[in-house]
């Protein structure tokens, strides 16, 4: 299926009625949303780069123990492909103790589970709109 200009309009649209909410993709879980919104939807042309192999396994990138000075340039090119093909990596190796993570883990839970006013009460509720790459 090839998108046609008025597609892409209206993947636009609603992609700025997404961000305008603020209220997020749980906004949309606790609005009874029951079909996915255009906006997160890639078309299969998207998709059919990458081989059926890689659709089925999560990128593992793997610190192994060795200072990261080492290993920099490597590190970032994986966390950048993974990022981009996929916007989720499993990190192993990393050193960071569990009950850290755990504690991240609650304190996201947590914030994701306010209403949307309490999340945005003093404006600054972050997006992806806001997103700005710092160099590497």
């Amino acid at each position: 299926m090839e998108v046609i200009n008025n597609d892409l309009n209206l993947i636009e649209e609603e992609l700025k009625r997404f961000v305008e909410t603020k209220a997020g993709v749980k906004g949309l879980v606790d609005s009874g949303l029951v079909k996915l919104p255009i906006t997160f939807i890639q078309p299969p042309q998207l998709l059919s780069k990458y081989s059926s192999s890689s659709r089925n396994t999560v990128p593992v990138i793997d610190f192994d123990g060795s200072s990261f000075a080492d290993k920099r340039k490597q590190i970032v090119d994986e966390l950048s492909q993974a990022s981009e093909a996929w916007g989720v990596f499993l990190l192993i190796n990393h050193g960071v103790p569990a009950d850290v993570i755990e504690d991240a883990l609650q304190g996201v839970k947590m914030f994701h589970e306010q209403s949307p006013e309490v999340k945005n009460a003093d404006g600054n509720f972050f997006t992806s709109a806001q997103l700005k790459l710092a160099p590497v």
